[in-house]
């Protein structure tokens, strides 16, 4: 089953293509989509894997990972309700 994770704290100069790059490396990445943060203008993203493990992998390899002078924040993406 896909898994989607949320990933911050990204350089301007991120592309949906640098941010698929780097998540292939722990495993196949079914989509990228980054957006502008509407207060700050910075971009962040989400970027959805194939499976559970390679999510997992993702979470351990990624999180504080140096990219573009910035460190990631990769965490679980929980939808909001209410």
């Amino acid at each position: 089953m896909e898994r989607k994770l949320f990933v911050g704290n990204l350089s301007v100069e991120t592309t949906e293509a640098s941010l698929a790059q780097l998540f292939a490396q722990a495993g196949d990445v079914v989509s990228v989509t980054l957006m502008r943060d509407t207060a700050t203008g910075l971009p962040r993203g989400f970027v959805e894997m194939a499976t559970e493990a390679q999510a997992e992998a993702a979470l351990r390899l990624f999180a504080g990972y140096p990219m573009a002078g910035q460190q990631l924040f990769v965490g679980e993406y929980r939808r909001r309700t209410g």
